[in-house]
């Protein structure tokens, strides 16, 4: 129980690597906030299957790209639980294109996702945590930011997330 009281918001966390990473949280004692933005079935039955062993869930539809829809989200996980302890940036799209098919639109999207997503979350999270004089961001990336070898196939993801490794915005 080493989250005990602790409130934990993981962005994408409906399904994957969010949705285990919220498991983990909530059996060491976090509260959360199940943050999805299309694959509201598996966050609802996430959610549900918190609260039936009795940790505290909060569920939030927002698309972490969307300044407005990371505003409200923030602004009920504190009205909810009055405090975040820590925020995982996990929300992100992965569009199978390689380089010379690409388009301007998988770009956008990805580098909105991946990128202004976790920049957001965070921007919007800070404050709160200062105030608070506690508080942790942990940003989910990908062994694929590390391995150019990947990058002639999915090159938006591939710099998104050699991106994050370089935690530009911290």
């Amino acid at each position: 129980m080493r989250l005990q009281g602790k409130v934990a918001l993981v962005t994408g966390s409906g399904r994957g690597i969010g949705r285990a990473i919220s498991k983990l949280f909530a059996k060491e004692g976090a509260k959360l906030v199940i943050n999805y933005s299309r694959s509201e079935k598996e966050a609802q039955s996430l959610a549900e299957e918190l609260m039936k062993s009795g940790q505290e869930a909060l569920l939030v539809k927002a698309d972490a790209s969307r300044s407005d829809e990371v505003k409200g989200m923030i602004s009920q996980a504190i009205k909810r639980f009055a405090r975040i302890d820590v925020l995982i940036n996990n929300a992100g799209v992965l569009i199978p294109e390689p380089f010379l098919e690409s388009t301007e639109e998988t770009w956008d999207k990805t580098m909105a996702v991946n990128l202004k997503g976790a920049y957001l979350c965070s921007k919007e999270v800070a404050p709160t945590m200062l105030k608070q004089g506690i508080g942790k961001i942990i940003n989910i990336s990908s062994i694929c930011g590390l391995a150019e070898r990947t990058a002639l196939r999915n090159t938006a993801y591939v710099v998104s997330k050699a991106v994050l490794h370089m935690q530009l915005f911290f």
